[in-house]
């Protein structure tokens, strides 16, 4: 009896010991440690699985004050917490109104829509699983303003999915690519021009990329090759020509400059890429992302699997999607239409010349006092021309291209440009001999959230990208416009308040509410949003609003195939 009674007391001591350790384990973790961090000098030698998982965990677990979470008493939004938790600062870690709302990317990346599952009798709908990379609803939105308590907000952002951005990113590389090419060719002719005439001399020349125009590109060289461009006439793409695919406005130009400046705003979660070794934040930390977790976290988010399309499978919902798409592409008969209607921006599909993905190391920032600390304060920090990892390489690219190129015809860049990438097969040049390089189409060995990739006929072959976007800026008049200009990732670059990236809309269907704010509660309301004093997309929103009701529902229905897939792993169901 008293050794059954002394085992009863020893048993809940060990379950108790036991759930302590569990905790331990998960739970309370950091998010950090050493079995996960990733050395960039030996960023080579690991298995891509295991940078994927590595990243996957900085995605996920929410990052602690061990890791360096939050900023320290008098760190740079300190005044902000202050103003805004008065009673509990220093004590209170968040801010939520700039920034310092969240401790991991899941809490704003958090859903996928909504499915009926195929066990499903009726016809309920459920979360679906695996929502890892996905949009958020509004309770997720992000408040931007570095000038806060002045007044309590200035840009609201509605976090959208990342899935697919690896594509993304490297279809923006070639176009920026391209146009680079273009303005360097004409420097080259213009200079000429300018030498053999002994006098300054001014030429233009239209912009295209992937088949898109930009605009018209004019400059003015001297006998010596100075040039200074005239970028009052390019539209679409920022005055550097450099096309930059994420975040609402178009301001950053790679995923990893999104990943170290969204950690760094968001967490207070310093990457060395950015502050160097030093403790911008005050929280007595440095080093909290090297750049090897960096890159980690970057391929996670860049390789998630591109979006899908589910055209129904029985006669009347093929009928409808195949009715919508051709009212969205502007080729439906019997109705009155304007241009190609929605496609005149998000275009249907683009190529991809060289299915890889280059995540870039940009060594450690060169700060070295707190006075060469960035501004914590706002949502993403421009660097010089130099120092932007992206510039240095469309500009590395543009000049091995040029070397190539005997300068016989004068008149056309954008064609001449056009032959010199059709003609190159190689690979995006590499900034370092530490640069990450991944194959989009054949990733190797990764885990299930990768696959599947988009269909190519070999891993060097090109890719069609169906990502419903043009990649450009468009003015999207006064009823969406921004109260400030937004700055770009580059110093001197600013998106203006109408200007907005043309959203991908592949996955769109899963990514409800709508819009860069999130006020749009359905897709209809999303395209009658789209109207508004100056915008570009008045024709056709006009042009929509006449279709009869049916037609209107099928361009939905057509919107309502574009979905986010779930993982494989978890779940067979389609």
């Amino acid at each position: 009896m008293r050794r059954n009674a002394r085992q009863a007391l020893r048993a809940p001591v060990f379950v108790t010991v036991a759930f302590v350790c569990a905790l331990d384990a998960t739970a309370q973790r950091p998010a950090i440690t050493p079995e996960v961090t990733i050395d960039q000098a030996r960023i080579h030698q690991y298995p891509l699985a295991k940078i994927l998982e590595s990243g996957g965990d900085f995605h996920t677990t929410p990052f602690t004050p061990e890791d360096g979470h939050g900023e320290g008493k008098e760190g740079p939004r300190a005044r902000q917490r202050q103003a805004l938790y008065p009673e509990a600062w220093p004590d209170f870690p968040f801010l939520r109104v700039n920034g310092l709302d969240s401790q991991s990317c899941y809490e704003c990346h958090n859903t996928i829509g909504s499915y009926v599952p195929p066990d499903y009798t009726t016809k309920a709908l459920l979360r679906k699983p695996s929502p890892v990379g996905g949009s958020a609803g509004l309770a997720s939105n992000a408040f931007i303003n570095p000038d806060f308590p002045w007044q309590l907000t200035q840009l609201v952002r509605n976090p959208p999915h990342v899935f697919g951005t690896g594509y993304a990113q490297s279809l923006a590389g070639e176009m920026s690519t391209e146009l680079g090419l273009q303005r360097g060719i004409l420097h080259r002719v213009t200079t000429a021009k300018a030498r053999r005439d002994n006098k300054p001399a001014t030429l233009t020349t239209p912009l295209s990329a992937k088949g898109l125009a930009f605009g018209t590109l004019a400059t003015t060289c001297d006998p010596s090759g100075s040039c200074t461009d005239d970028t009052s006439k390019v539209t679409g793409v920022a005055e550097d020509l450099i096309v930059r695919p994420f975040q609402w406005k178009g301001i950053a130009s790679s995923v990893r400059h999104f990943v170290r400046d969204a950690m760094d705003f968001h967490f207070s979660m310093q990457a060395v890429e950015k502050v160097g070794h030093i403790d911008c934040d005050r929280d007595g930390k440095i080093d909290e992302m090297t750049l090897g977790n960096v890159t980690a976290l970057t391929a996670f988010v860049a390789m998630t699997r591109p979006p899908t399309v589910m055209i129904p499978k029985d006669a009347p919902g093929k009928a409808r999607f195949e009715r919508g798409k051709s009212l969205f592409e502007g080729t439906a008969r019997g109705v009155t239409l304007s241009g190609r209607m929605c496609a005149t921006c998000h275009e249907p599909a683009m190529t991809l010349k060289v299915p890889e993905l280059v995540i870039e190391d940009p060594g450690v920032a060169n700060v070295t006092t707190m006075d060469g600390c960035p501004d914590e304060t706002l949502l993403i920090n421009p660097e010089p021309p130099e120092r932007h990892t992206v510039s240095r390489l469309v500009k590395q690219r543009v000049e091995a291209l040029l070397g190539k190129w005997e300068p016989a015809d004068e008149s056309e860049p954008a064609a001449t440009a056009a032959k010199l990438l059709e003609a190159d097969t190689a690979t995006a040049a590499s900034l370092g001999k530490d640069d990450l390089r991944i194959n989009l189409t054949r990733p190797g060995n990764a885990p299930a959230y990768v696959y599947p990739r988009l269909p190519a006929a070999n891993d060097r072959a090109p890719v069609t990208v169906p990502l419903l976007s043009d990649l450009r800026t468009h003015n999207m008049g006064s009823g969406l416009q921004d109260v400030a200009a937004q700055g770009a990732d580059v110093t001197g670059v600013s998106i203006a308040p109408p200007l907005f990236l043309t959203r991908p809309l592949w996955g769109v269907a899963d990514t409800g509410p709508w819009l860069h704010d999130g006020r749009a509660r359905t897709l209809k309301e999303a395209i009658h949003f789209h109207a508004s004093e100056g915008s570009e997309a008045n024709p056709i929103i006009e042009a929509f609003e006449k279709l009869p009701p049916d037609d209107q529902q099928a361009v939905v229905d057509f919107l309502l195939a574009q979905r986010l897939p779930i993982a494989e792993d978890i779940h067979q169901g389609k």
